[in-house]
């Protein structure tokens, strides 16, 4: 099986600044997949993320890689509606924390719309 993975963040919705970084959700039974690519390729795991399942690598010349591991496909797909949201906005917001706040709160719809129960962020 293919990995499912999604682009996510300012590089999928902007604004994309010098220090944007990729979020790429995967779901948490793809991840070994990935696990094994950072090992093969000597690349290592350089933070894991407090607020949620994440953690980020480099590749030289891209820019800082950002995983971020959904539980189970109804996170994923929250993660894809919230994504799909705010590529639908009309600007870009620039306020990072309003962004966050948007983006958190279109997650919510999509849970409300679905009735899943999983965790905020």
């Amino acid at each position: 099986m293919e990995p499912q993975c999604l682009i996510t963040g300012t590089r999928a919705y902007g604004p994309v600044s010098e220090n944007s970084d990729l979020d790429v959700v995967i779901r948490s039974d793809h991840v070994q997949i990935l696990g094994q690519f950072l090992l093969v390729n000597n690349i290592d795991i350089q933070e894991v993320n407090e607020h949620y399942a994440s953690f980020y690598f480099t590749i030289p010349g891209l820019p800082k890689i950002n995983i971020i591991v959904a539980e189970n496909q109804e996170v994923f797909d929250e993660w894809e509606y919230a994504t799909e949201k705010m590529k639908k906005l009309r600007r870009p917001i620039l306020d990072h924390e309003k962004r966050v706040e948007t983006f958190i709160r279109f997650r919510g719809q999509y849970r409300d719309q679905n009735c899943h129960e999983v965790d905020a962020f």
